[in-house]
């Protein structure tokens, strides 16, 4: 049976109620009816929950009557029964932060005079709130003078915690202060009550609230307690009510204060109510609006005790609402029927969520590699890939998102992984993915990890997404491990054609499984030169830049090697005395995001010193305002001297409609047709002809806009993120077609 749900206690009586001792919380009827709606609730502390790996040192009850203790995932659903301490706070606070996690009746400490304005702006429940004020010393008199009598509350605080009652006596110059257990009160002149709630009050938020004529038994006053709950359809609805009788002539009914609990219906008859029935029914209408009314501004409730007071008259007043209600109160007015039933209607409610979760289409789990944050400033390709495509899956399942800095995801789930070494990454990400139970794994660029992800993730489906060969090779994988990693996937993505049959000439074994989806271009972002409105956006730019006039030359990519940088700047020389206009725009630096000097930038910034006055750098551009430098352009130049497997920067350059001059090898013919969208060259060629070609189009205007259109026209053909999301989501249907496995390993 699923441990889906967890039911966190606190620890000040969690061992009483592992040995049954506690009616506060017993375990077995929360287990008795977890097991009906087909799970089993699994009990903890906060201090059982170890979030370095997401699982939890949990209790279980047996079949014996008694608990066995469970290191599990932690559950994704957690009904919350406790009421924090200070010293809790700060792990509260972290479990409400798992994003992937649903903790129900987590806002259980409801400040009172948020929620009497809440409830003050809708009409039908203002006739049945009692005059209410926020604390403030020169506030009280004239309430008071107006009232008679009045009530001083803490905002924070329960079971009569911290209240007073002030009573104006007859001569109005005196009043009585009473507090809970104190019935009798003591009389101070009126500007000396005043003085003295001040001094006790001090800087605590209080609100002034009437007192209320409550209906009285043998002179106790009564008031009720009503127990209103979130059930099988996520309604709210009235799980029981029952009385609540105080100590004569007291100010306060709760049980802590001397008050005790019996049943509602023979308390409304005897106190002269014959239509006792629709009495509670009209209470019942009356918590279930406001309840209603309260959820719409805390989301995450479940569980709401309200306080009723009953005028002989009739009139009904609502006192006050706790987020945490008591059950003890059923119990002890022997009232059983209900009081069962305020520990069914959170596991109903649990079934609720757990249904509404399943009723979506089985989602998809996207692990990142965690180098580099999801958010745009300082991604990579990779992160670029995995936000925009996941944002688009959002639209047709559930999609979750696992990595550095995800927050900035709007439709998918973020999955927040934060971790101080690499070890610690895939730990805390392994057990969010032990939790998540996503039907699909999809890890991205590292096909190290897919053997211990299989042994923990055993029935999910695996997908590997391969950007680029470098983590198909040693140092990061040795060959034996990658053959065997690569048997327990599923499905494998390769970014270009050129990388999947690179893939099969090393494991033929793979070929019937390896796919390919490329990744793609915002469009609306990355807009063509031929927009007008683009057109003004680039004058604009090209002047703060200084190169209205320039003939612009543009460079993306990391300062390394392999991105051939050095290559082009050996030519530039050449370039220039066909076109002294030419300007080189070079934007990147060593590492993503941040600037390191390395012997290639050193190597570079020489390179660079004769043509200062002809080359601006800017090594670092967060993601999103890389389509007006694209603009500011005139031609892209991508003298790559690898293999790279796709070639983003390309697409990108494409898609603003810039000619692109590139290498002919790797992935990159794939995106970029020799003559049609650019000019390819071969790696041998590259230096010796690599400045004719530039300069060759800069004195062909023309032919460079033609194959700016055409490479327009063929990055909205094909390299669209919107078509990219569109292969996924058959890739994922295919495998969910049926229950059979699809892996080898």
């Amino acid at each position: 049976m699923a441990h889906d749900v967890g039911v966190l206690i606190s620890r000040q009586i969690f061992q009483d109620c592992l040995r049954g001792r506690s009616p506060y919380e017993p375990l077995a009827l929360y287990d008795h009816f977890g097991r009906k709606e087909g799970f089993q609730p699994i009990f903890f502390t906060l201090e059982d929950i170890f979030f370095q790996d997401l699982t939890v040192r949990g209790f279980l009850c047996n079949k014996e009557g008694g608990v066995c203790q469970k290191r599990l995932p932690l559950p994704t659903l957690i009904h919350n029964r406790i009421k924090p301490a200070f010293r809790d706070s700060r792990e509260l606070a972290r479990l409400r932060q798992l994003s992937e996690t649903v903790l129900f009746n987590a806002d259980n400490r409801l400040n009172k005079w948020t929620v009497h304005r809440i409830w003050s702006r809708e009409s039908d429940l203002l006739a049945h709130l009692p005059e209410t004020i926020r604390y403030h010393p020169s506030e009280v008199k004239p309430f008071l003078l107006r009232r008679g009598s009045v009530y001083l509350k803490p905002c924070h605080k329960s079971l009569a915690i911290g209240i007073f009652r002030m009573d104006l006596e007859e001569n109005e110059k005196s009043a009585r202060i009473s507090v809970p257990g104190q019935e009798e009160g003591q009389i101070y002149s009126l500007e000396r009550a005043l003085s003295f709630l001040k001094e006790q009050i001090g800087n605590t938020p209080y609100l002034v609230q009437q007192s209320l004529p409550l209906i009285r038994i043998d002179h106790h006053p009564v008031d009720i307690r009503v127990a209103v709950q979130r059930g099988r359809d996520g309604e709210w609805r009235v799980s029981g009510m029952v009385a609540r009788l105080g100590p004569v002539g007291g100010i306060a009914t709760n049980v802590a204060v001397g008050g005790r609990a019996q049943q509602l219906l023979p308390v409304l008859r005897q106190a002269g109510f014959q239509k006792a029935e629709g009495l509670c029914c009209r209470i019942g209408e009356m918590v279930v609006k406001a309840a209603e009314v309260l959820s719409r501004r805390y989301p995450e409730l479940a569980d709401l005790g309200f306080d009723v007071a009953v005028e002989p008259g009739g009139r009904l007043w609502i006192i006050e609402v706790n987020a945490r209600d008591l059950r003890i109160t059923f119990h002890q007015a022997r009232d059983l029927e209900s009081w069962r039933r305020t520990f069914a209607r959170p596991m109903e409610y649990a079934s609720y969520l757990l249904r509404k979760q399943d009723s979506s289409r089985p989602s998809v789990a996207v692990l990142t590699p965690g180098t580099l944050p999801v958010r745009g400033r300082s991604s990579g390709s990779v992160e670029t890939t995995v936000r925009e495509t996941a944002e688009r899956l959002a639209e047709e399942r559930r999609v979750y998102v696992l990595g550095m800095d995800t927050r900035v995801l709007k439709k998918s789930c973020p999955v927040e992984v934060r971790a101080s070494n690499r070890r610690q990454y895939w730990n805390q990400a392994f057990g969010h993915l032990r939790r998540l139970r996503s039907p699909i794994i999809q890890v991205e660029n590292r096909p190290a990890v897919i053997g211990e992800l299989r042994s923990i993730c055993s029935q999910s489906r695996l997908l590997l997404y391969l950007h680029s060969d470098t983590f198909i090779r040693p140092p990061y994988i040795r060959p034996a491990t990658l053959r065997k990693n690569l048997d327990h996937c599923d499905a494998i993505v390769t970014n270009s054609a050129h990388l999947k049959e690179q893939l099969i000439r090393m494991f033929p074994r793979c070929r019937d499984r390896i796919h390919v989806v490329a990744p793609g271009v915002n469009l609306n972002r990355f807009r063509s030169l031929q927009d007008p409105r683009v057109q003004e956006q680039r004058s604009q730019r090209r002047q703060a830049m200084g190169l209205i006039g320039k003939k612009v030359l543009l460079f993306v990519g990391r300062m390394i090697p392999q991105k051939g940088l050095h290559v082009l700047l050996k030519g530039l020389a050449r370039i220039r005395e066909r076109h002294p206009e030419t300007h080189l725009l070079i934007v990147g630096g060593s590492h993503y995001g941040r600037m390191i000097q390395t012997p290639y930038v050193r190597m570079i910034r020489e390179q660079m010193k004769p043509f200062r006055d002809m080359v601006t750098w800017i090594p670092f551009v967060p993601h999103s305002q890389m389509p007006s430098y694209y603009q500011a352009a005139d031609l892209l130049v991508t003298p790559s001297l690898v293999r790279e497997a796709f070639g983003l920067v390309n697409v990108e350059g494409m898609a603003t409609g810039l000619p692109v001059v590139s290498v002919g090898i790797g992935g990159i013919p794939e995106v970029v047709e020799d003559g049609k969208t650019g000019v390819l060259l071969s790696r041998r060629e590259l230096a010796p002809r690599l400045p004719e070609v530039c300069s060759d189009l800069f004195g062909n205007p023309q032919r460079m806009k033609r194959l700016g259109e055409a490479g327009r026209k063929r990055a909205e053909e094909y390299f669209g993120w919107d078509r990219t999301a569109e292969g996924m989501e058959r890739l994922y249907k295919d495998l969910l077609k049926d229950d059979t496995p699809l892996s080898i390993g």
